[in-house]
């Protein structure tokens, strides 16, 4: 049925959107790392290892924001 095909449009500008907020979200990591002693362990793997769920975590809380506002405007 025509109401179960993918909104083709829409899918791509809010995958637009989300690409400047995953470089956003990494500064931020990036920033509070540094600002907790990061710079001072050794090893990128490690910090990679710690930031990488962090980022995954943040990004799905803010899919998840965003979904409840388009899914609350429509109503």
């Amino acid at each position: 049925s025509l109401s179960r095909l993918p909104d083709i449009a829409f899918e791509l500008s809010l995958t637009i959107i989300f690409i400047p907020r995953v470089f956003e979200v990494w500064t931020d990591l990036d920033r509070a790392w540094a600002a907790r002693g990061g710079r001072l362990s050794p090893g990128r793997l490690r910090k990679m290892r710690i930031l990488l769920p962090l980022l995954v975590i943040r990004l799905f809380e803010m899919a998840g924001t965003t979904a409840r506002a388009i899914r609350n405007r429509g109503e």
